[in-house]
């Protein structure tokens, strides 16, 4: 039973690269709508498929299957090469510099990914983490930027994949995780909302989301600190 349950944790982690080719299938349809639902499942899929395997103790069951290179192929598709190749196909990006605003995205994410200490012992991400999927959604959904700005907006996040900044693991930060859920589930709430119907506008969601976005942001910190238990830092 317990091999049954641990085999079905990781189909349930597979099945995120399921929901990545129907995003993929959605973006070549210029479907952005579909593609976003089909991301956004993806991501509550990832969201939940840790907790189930560390529930069901996958490696001590199914040591043989290591669920992180899976769940970490996984995440690159649907958090880089996917929001990437949403770009390239969009006009959200000008012409002259689509390629490489998608060559910025692939590249810094894939540099990120191979670094060490991406995430801190306190459980931080250290430098912005690969969120090019939460990029892709605020600057269609929530912005109405120029293309020019929306290319500025790449460089900036690229570049900040490598500084020293500490932004928020809301699933397992040890401090001030009751407002990272708080901010969390209102984000996932206004987005389901708001991607489901597009191309409305929902003006009060869209400032939702730019509240829950700002509020992160009062979460980051340099990467010298670390959090007490009390949700304060410390040098």
């Amino acid at each position: 039973m317990r091999k049954l349950l641990a085999w079905a944790v990781h189909v349930f982690t597979a099945s995120g690269l399921i929901l990545c080719f129907l995003s993929l299938i959605a973006l070549s349809r210029s479907d952005f709508r579909m593609a976003f639902i089909w991301l956004f499942i993806a991501l509550i899929v990832d969201g939940f498929d840790g907790m189930m395997a560390r529930a069901a103790r996958v490696t001590e069951v199914l040591p043989m299957i290591h669920g992180k290179i899976m769940d970490h192929l996984i995440d690159f598709i649907s958090y880089a090469f996917l929001p990437a190749y949403f770009f390239y196909v969009s006009d959200l990006l000008p012409d002259a510099v689509r390629w490489v605003g998608t060559c910025i995205i692939l590249l810094s994410s894939i540099l990120y990914y191979a670094k060490e200490g991406m995430v801190s012992s306190d459980y931080y991400f250290v430098g912005f983490p690969v969120l090019w999927n939460l990029v892709a959604f605020y600057l269609l959904f929530v912005f109405h930027f120029s293309a020019v700005t929306n290319f500025i907006l790449i460089v900036v996040f690229g570049i900040l994949h490598f500084i020293p900044l500490k932004y928020a693991y809301p699933s397992r930060m040890l401090g001030f995780r009751r407002l990272a859920w708080v901010l969390t589930l209102s984000g996932l709430i206004s987005a389901a909302i708001v991607i489901w119907g597009y191309p409305r506008d929902y003006p009060v969601l869209q400032w939702i989301l730019i509240g829950v976005l700002l509020g992160f942001s009062t979460l980051v910190i340099p990467a010298s600190r670390r959090l007490t238990g009390d949700g304060g830092t410390s040098s």
